[in-house]
């Protein structure tokens, strides 16, 4: 018979190696509640654009079809973390980029419906959420790929 070397009050001070989405995925999956909530916020200001500016009518409609394709992955991005699937950092990082390519493509796309020069569109608010976008990509970036939490929460 062998005899048993270890005991459980061994290991008593030894705490698990942390998962689930608590900690920075919490506040990841906060901001994620909030970027859907702004999404709403801005496909409905697109659509009232419509109504009010019948002479942009296009290029509301542009616009609210490049956030609704934004919405979309980003109610898929949130599926996929609630059931902590195993891609859902690939799939985060997918809608990272996504989020500042689309917001740069709207600024391009209202330059070249109202003639204006690119320089000239992309500034003020649109260049601060452009850069913070950019900025919450990197940083997410980085958490992703380097959390232990991560690695244990998206497992399946």
């Amino acid at each position: 018979m062998v005899e048993r070397t270890t005991k459980p009050d061994d290991f008593a001070d030894v705490s698990p190696e942390p998962s689930g989405l608590r900690g920075w995925l919490a506040v990841l999956m906060m901001a994620q509640i909030g970027g859907i909530l702004q999404a709403f916020r801005t496909i409905a200001h697109n659509l009232s654009l419509i109504e009010s500016m019948p002479k942009l009518a296009d290029l509301a409609q542009i616009a609210a079809g490049l956030n609704g394709v934004m919405l979309a992955v980003m109610l898929a991005t949130t599926a996929v973390m609630l059931k902590t699937k195993r891609f859902f950092p690939a799939v985060w990082k997918f809608q990272a980029m996504l989020v500042v390519v689309l917001q740069v493509s709207i600024a391009a796309v209202i330059s070249q419906t109202l003639k204006v020069p690119f320089a000239l569109v992309l500034k003020g608010d649109m260049l601060a959420t452009v850069l913070g976008s950019l900025v919450v990509a990197i940083a997410g970036w980085i958490y992703l790929s380097t959390s232990v939490r991560v690695k244990n929460t998206f497992v399946d």
